[in-house]
Formats: structure tokens, C-alpha cells, sequence
């Protein structure tokens, strides 16, 4: 009976050590790896890893040129900010706008005098915006300025994240934030941000979209959510909101037809990074 035990046991002690041996280094027993020995392995192919799974080749294309656009903007921002005088651009279209807004409260124009006496070049401190986008403008000037960039770009952070683009996105999304007029937009608060994320929820919701309007030069991006009954109903509102401030209109008018510089008619396009931005994260999407 003891022998019986002692071959018993040397024979589950052979096949547990068989079995350990033909694990594979991924600690799989195929029934394969044992006809290998540790040395005469085959190679992983080149369309391999290591770990025997394919390559994909387009995945890492799409790394690699998103961190050489990212390793782009970090060297963009430090030239900019060294040799081009980015420093200065921090908060300046947040500041003229709110200037703009007091200055209205306080009796003065919200354009500029001499942007209302014929032809002039567009300079920095120039309001371009049409007098309806005070009743969005308001608020901010009493809130606490990071309340600004806080809900601008958290409002695209958001958009993006619920919408997890696919991931052939990623570096044409990395390419609209590194667009050099993106990066000052947002070191200046430009209310192009808004605008941005305008886009996004009229994308997503339909309605919201119609506030794209506040800035007409961009109207194309407002129309996605022309067919909703909501958009026009938003339409609605910023016109009857218009109502009051009526007489600045042609004001308006003047400061859009006279102005001269920064692109004249096409200066819109410099903000067309931010603007892409929700549409191809939108285009991409994998949630609904």
C-alpha cells in the first residue's frame, strides 16, 4: 500500500510539473508552447507585440501624431510668451467686454466713438459683438472673473467627454487646440469660447444652437438645429430681447461695414479651431 502511495504521488508531481511548463509567457496553456523549448521559441512577428497580439499600427500613427502636436503647443505657448508678447493677451478680451458692459451701465456707448464715424482699423479694445450679446455679457461683469473660463471650458470638456469620440478624433481635436488663434482665444477669454460650446449644444440638444446667432459672422454653426421648433423659439427670445436695445443696432451695422484690419469681413475665421472643435468631437461620437 505504501509503494502504491509513493508511485501515486510521483506521478501527480510529473504532470503538475508538465503543466507549468507548457504555460506560455502569458501564463495560458495552450498545449502549444510545450512543443518549444525556452530557447527555441519562434520570434513575434514585426506586426506583433511581445506578447504575441497584433500591432496596431494606425492606433500608434494616431499617438504619436497627437503628442507631436501636444509637444507643439507646449513649445508654441513658450514662444509666444517669451518672443510675441502672449503675456499681455492674458484677459484682454475678457476685460474690454466687461469695460464694454460697465461703460454701457453707466450711460456711455457699448461701441467705441470712433468706431461710429466712418471707416476705421479694427484695434484691440474694438466691440464687434451685436448689442443683443449684453443680455449675455451682464452676468459675468458682477461674477467672479474665473466664473468666465470655468464655465466655458468646462462646458467643452464636457460635450467632448459625453460624447467619447472615436479614437481617429484624437488628433484632429489636439490639432483645433493647438490652432494658434485657439490658444490665445483662450488665454484672452475670448467669448468665443462661448460661442464654442454653443455649437456643442445646438449639436446636442438642437435649440442652443441658436445662440450662435450673438455672433452672426459664424451663423453657418448655428444652423444645425434649424429644424427644431426650439431653435426658433430661441430665435424668438433673442429678438424680442433685441427690442430694447434697437436704437445700437445700426451702431452695430456701422462698426461691422467700417472696420478695416484683422481680416475685414473674414476676421471670424481665426476662431474656426474652437468652432470644429464640437463638431468633430460631435462626428465622432460613440455615445448618443
Amino acid at each position: 500500500m505504501g509503494r502504491r502511495n509513493r508511485i501515486w504521488r510521483l506521478g501527480l508531481r510529473w504532470v503538475r510539473g508538465s503543466a507549468s511548463r507548457s504555460k506560455t509567457p502569458d501564463g495560458d496553456r495552450d498545449g502549444t508552447a510545450s512543443r518549444f523549448g525556452p530557447t527555441d521559441r519562434p520570434p513575434p512577428s514585426s506586426r506583433q507585440s511581445r506578447t504575441g497580439e497584433p500591432i496596431n499600427w494606425r492606433r500608434v500613427a494616431l499617438l504619436v501624431s497627437s503628442g507631436l502636436i501636444i509637444v507643439f503647443v507646449v513649445v508654441e505657448i513658450r514662444v509666444g510668451l517669451e518672443s510675441n508678447g502672449w503675456g499681455n493677451a492674458l484677459g484682454l478680451d475678457y476685460g474690454i467686454y466687461m469695460e464694454a458692459v460697465h461703460r454701457w451701465l453707466s450711460g456711455g456707448g457699448f461701441y467705441l466713438d470712433r468706431q461710429l464715424h466712418g471707416p476705421y482699423e479694427i484695434a484691440i479694445g474694438d466691440v464687434l459683438y451685436p448689442p443683443t450679446a449684453i443680455w449675455f455679457l451682464l452676468p459675468f461683469a458682477f461674477l467672479p472673473w474665473p466664473i468666465w473660463w470655468i464655465g466655458s471650458l468646462g462646458l467643452l470638456v464636457w460635450l467632448v467627454w459625453t460624447w467619447r469620440p472615436a479614437f481617429w478624433s484624437l488628433p484632429l481635436l489636439v490639432a483645433c487646440i493647438a490652432f494658434p488663434p485657439s490658444v490665445l482665444d483662450v488665454m484672452a477669454g475670448n467669448p468665443g469660447l462661448w460661442i464654442a460650446g454653443f455649437v456643442g449644444l445646438g449639436l446636442r440638444f438642437g435649440w442652443p444652437g441658436a445662440l450662435v446667432l450673438l455672433k452672426p459672422s459664424v451663423f453657418p454653426f448655428a444652423l444645425p438645429g434649424i429644424s427644431t421648433r426650439g431653435w426658433w423659439l430661441t430665435v424668438a427670445v433673442l429678438a424680442v430681447l433685441t427690442m430694447p436695445l434697437l436704437p445700437m443696432v445700426p451702431d452695430w451695422i456701422h462698426t461691422v461695414l467700417d472696420g478695416r484690419g484683422f481680416g475685414g469681413w473674414l476676421y471670424s475665421l481665426k476662431d474656426v479651431g474652437l468652432l470644429l472643435l464640437p463638431v468633430i468631437a460631435w462626428k465622432a461620437r460613440r455615445n448618443a
